[in-house]
């Protein structure tokens, strides 16, 4: 699998990640050859936009998203007429997120969440007052677009996810880099996967360099919890652990 250079990693994110895009490449129809094109014994392969294979594990796991419009995390439609919501149960919710965001995986993580606010919103709606509307739903799907900075400007969000999908890419470029003739076993390098992979290397240095704090709408953590990306080879915190020595 090969990669293609990009004008830039930071350019029309939003389209280049867009569900549709991706979906749409992915199912587009194949061209057939004409009935008078003449014939070889060798083609040359043909690509298609597929999207990153996070991105396509996440659309297959979850479904599509739905609109921001309609995200409970957001300011989504008819909020001031649906009913209250316990206070701590969402700063519940807040905190889990931004301690588990770093160190797990996010289609698990949206699930988690989904489960969680299912609980919330079944208790609320069981027991509304006449002018109350419900709370709507709040799928998995909707809550990973919503944490992957779709909705939303943090910085720190926008520098998290970014970084994780450089490192795919770069993933990608190295793999493609080392290729082997099929009838020698000869390994060489290629040298334009080569200098791809190089590219993204750079990116990431940047990006881990960059100053979050300067950026715009630089939230100071409450989106993220940096402390929990980097606590090391295994996570401590939330972890429930006793001390053998303790009692002794």
């Amino acid at each position: 699998m090969s990669v293609t250079p990009a004008s830039d990693w930071n350019d029309n994110q939003e389209d280049i990640y867009h569900y549709e895009t991706i979906m749409n490449a992915r199912k587009a129809p194949k061209t057939s050859a004409r009935a008078d094109a003449p014939t070889t014994c060798s083609k040359k392969p043909v690509y298609r936009i597929c999207g990153l294979l996070s991105r396509q594990k996440e659309f297959e796991e979850l479904g599509p998203p739905a609109p921001q419009s309609q995200c409970y995390g957001c300011w989504y439609t008819a909020e001031k007429e649906v009913a209250a919501v316990p206070y701590e149960e969402i700063v519940e919710l807040i905190e889990m997120i931004r301690k588990t965001l770093p160190k797990t995986a996010t289609i698990n993580l949206a699930i988690h969440i989904a489960a969680r606010y299912a609980k919330i919103r079944d208790e609320i709606n069981r027991d509304l007052d006449p002018e109350e509307a419900p709370l709507p739903e709040w799928s998995a799907a909707t809550i990973l677009d919503h944490l992957q900075g779709n909705h939303n400007q943090d910085p720190e969000l926008f520098d998290f996810f970014n970084l994780k999908r450089l490192k795919e890419l770069a993933c990608i470029a190295e793999n493609a880099s080392v290729i082997r003739n099929v009838e020698t076993g000869e390994v060489k390098i290629d040298p334009v996967q080569a200098k791809m992979h190089l590219e993204y290397v750079k990116q990431i240095e940047l990006l881990t360099k960059s100053d979050v704090s300067q950026k715009k709408y630089y939230s100071a953590g409450s989106h993220f919890e940096e402390k929990a990306a980097s606590e090391g080879p295994i996570s401590l915190s939330g972890r429930r652990m006793f001390s053998k020595w303790k009692n002794q």
